[in-house]
């Protein structure tokens, strides 16, 4: 009877399921999903003062708050100054940084 079929099935297996575990389960992702998981998102409500590219100033309840504006902050549409706003921020080297900016219906 030939045997080396099961057993090469077998042996590699065995050989490459460590593979598995490192892949799913190893520090490199779960070091990843933790650094994903500390950036926390704010969000306020105000209306535009000013606006452009790369600045938004806001007044709130809270007092005037100014953010910047990059590539990747999504802006709802083309409002202008005195709309009411919701805005979506994260804090990055002590800047408040807009995430998403949309406005809001009274």
């Amino acid at each position: 009877m030939n045997r080396r079929g099961p057993l090469i099935i077998l042996l590699l297996t065995l050989a490459f399921q460590p593979a598995c575990f490192l892949k799913f389960w190893g520090n490199g992702d779960k070091q990843a999903k933790e650094k994903e998981a500390k950036v926390k998102i704010y969000n306020i409500y105000g209306t535009v003062q000013e606006i452009s590219r790369e600045s938004l100033t806001i007044q709130s309840k809270k007092g005037p708050m100014q953010f910047i504006m990059t590539p990747s902050s999504i802006k709802g549409s083309d409002f202008q100054p005195d709309a009411y706003v919701h805005v979506y921020y994260k804090q990055e080297n002590g800047q408040n940084v807009v995430t998403m900016v949309v406005e809001k219906i009274k």
